[in-house]
């Protein structure tokens, strides 16, 4: 055997002696965070909410500054049927389950107002307003909502 393939070949030898877990790669993967074991939101906050774009049909970015669930300025929200009941965030108008809401995106840790629910017709009918020049009389650099 050659001398020089000696080294190359105990290394091969001695990774395939690790223990690899099995990977499953068509089981369901565990999300940090299930939105179904989400407390309810607390309706009785006051956020306030601006509807800053609409990116696609399935998702809207949104502005929620609140002093109990803090400041998201640019958070992405995304389009599900809800499985429980609930308050929407930006109408106060009561959610039913199977209803189309926009709800914010998971990802790792839970974000303050991560059971907050906004019903998808009160999104479609609260669309951004175009940007008005600094000088203009009225400058509101977002369309703003105070829900109730």
């Amino acid at each position: 055997m050659n001398n020089r393939l000696a080294p190359w070949l105990m290394t091969v030898a001695a990774i395939s002696s690790f223990d690899m877990p099995s990977v499953s790669w068509g089981a369901p993967r565990r999300r940090s965070v299930t939105r179904d074991r989400l407390p309810s939101w607390d309706a009785t906050s006051k956020p306030s909410i601006s509807v800053l774009e609409r990116p696609t049909a399935d998702t809207v970015m949104i502005s929620w500054r609140d002093a109990c669930t803090g400041h998201y300025g640019y958070q992405k929200w995304r389009l599900f049927t809800t499985r429980k009941r609930g308050v929407c965030a930006l109408s106060g108008q009561p959610i039913e389950i199977g209803d189309s809401v926009f709800a914010p995106q998971l990802l790792g840790s839970a974000p303050g107002n991560a059971a907050a629910m906004v019903l998808a017709a009160c999104i479609d009918a609260a669309r951004p307003a175009p940007p008005r020049q600094p000088e203009s009389p009225g400058f509101d650099p977002g369309f703003r909502f105070r829900p109730w």
